[in-house]
């Protein structure tokens, strides 16, 4: 009997963590809409590669289209600028939470630095991802 509620817990916890890290991907979506079109036209990528890394953290088959895609996205949303300086409050507030210590996570853990700026953009984003979603 323990065992199963004991199994009844883990499950319950963890489809509320998958429940939150949904909502963290919702946000990461709305945030990128108003430019995702035009980044997928510029660089030439599909939009299927761009939900399927958002949806599901696919970054081992990941292009160079998609990270330039990131790139365009980034530098609209100014999360960096041309020359791959970093906007910290910018960082935080696309971080897809409002919770403010995963938010000095992602600040002080992805704040990569790239010549090539959509290689960055793929950086930041993998551990943008992957921060958050090992908190939820």
């Amino acid at each position: 009997m323990m065992r199963i509620v004991l199994c009844f817990i883990f499950i319950s916890a963890n489809c509320e963590a998958r429940g939150k890290f949904a909502a963290v991907i919702s946000q990461y979506q709305d945030t990128i809409k108003e430019y995702r079109d035009i980044c997928l036209e510029e660089t030439d990528t599909k939009p299927n590669k761009l939900e399927s890394l958002l949806n599901h953290g696919v970054y081992d088959k990941i292009d160079d289209n998609l990270k330039c895609c990131l790139r365009c996205l980034y530098l609209k949303l100014k999360i960096f600028d041309e020359t791959g300086k970093i906007s910290e409050e910018t960082m935080r507030k696309t971080s897809g939470t409002e919770n403010l210590e995963v938010q000095d996570m992602v600040v002080s853990k992805c704040q990569f630095r790239n010549a090539n700026l959509c290689e960055q953009a793929f950086d930041i984003s993998n551990c943008t991802y992957y921060t958050v979603k090992n908190v939820y």
